[in-house]
C-alpha cells in the first residue's frame, strides 16, 4: 500500500511538472525573481531585497520588492530586547529595448517601511516610513533564464517615529543616492 501511494504521488508530481514545462516552453519568460543588493559594504552589513516581477503587457511589468532589514533578540539577566525592521515596495515598470540583450526601464515605486522594538525595561518604540521613488534601471540578459539589473533613482519619504518618553516625531525628506542596487534575476 505504501509503495502504491508513493508511485501515484510520483506520477502526479511528474505530470504536473511536465505540463508546466511544456506550457512555459511555448512562450517567452514572463516572470522574474531575484536577490537585490544595495549599498554594498565589504566590511559589514549589506542590505538586500527579494524582488519579483510579472509581465502585465508587452514591455510592462509589475514589480514587488520586500526588504528584510533585520530581526534581533538579545537577552541577559532578566533583560530582553527585540528589534524588527522591514519594508515593501510596489511599482509598474516600463521597458524599452536598447540592444539585443539590454533593456532600459523606469518605474514609479511606492514603498512602506516598518521598524519596531521592545525592551523589557523600556516601552515599545516604532517607526513607519511611507515613500515614493522614481526608479531608472538597466537590465542585461545573459540568456533566456538569467539577467542582471543595475538601478537607482530619486525618491521622497516621510518618517513617523515614536520613542519612549518623547512625543511622536515626523520628518520629510528626499534623496538621490549614489548607491545603486544590483540584482541577479532568474527569468521563468
Amino acid at each position: 500500500m505504501k509503495r502504491q501511494s508513493l508511485l501515484i504521488l510520483s506520477l502526479a508530481v511528474s505530470c504536473c511538472l511536465t505540463s508546466s514545462v511544456l506550457a512555459q516552453s511555448d512562450s517567452s519568460p514572463n516572470r522574474e525573481f531575484g536577490i537585490q543588493l544595495s549599498g554594498i559594504n565589504f566590511d559589514g552589513f549589506t542590505s538586500f531585497s527579494g524582488i519579483y516581477k510579472k509581465q502585465l503587457a508587452e514591455n510592462k511589468y509589475r514589480r514587488i520588492s520586500a526588504t528584510f532589514g533585520n530581526i534581533q533578540f538579545n537577552g541577559s539577566d532578566g533583560n530582553a530586547d527585540f528589534n524588527l525592521n522591514g519594508g515593501l515596495a510596489i511599482g509598474v515598470e516600463t521597458r524599452k529595448p536598447v540592444g539585443k540583450k539590454t533593456t532600459l526601464y523606469r518605474s514609479p515605486e511606492f514603498s512602506f517601511g516598518l521598524s519596531f522594538g521592545k525592551s523589557s525595561n523600556i516601552d515599545p518604540y516604532w517607526s513607519v516610513s511611507p515613500g515614493v521613488a522614481w526608479i531608472f534601471g538597466l537590465q542585461h540578459d545573459f540568456n533566456e533564464n538569467w539577467a542582471i539589473n543595475v538601478e537607482g533613482g530619486p525618491g521622497v519619504y516621510m518618517s513617523i517615529r515614536n520613542f519612549p518618553g518623547s512625543d511622536v516625531t515626523y520628518s520629510i525628506g528626499g534623496n538621490f543616492s549614489s548607491n545603486v542596487a544590483l540584482a541577479l534575476m532568474h527569468k521563468f
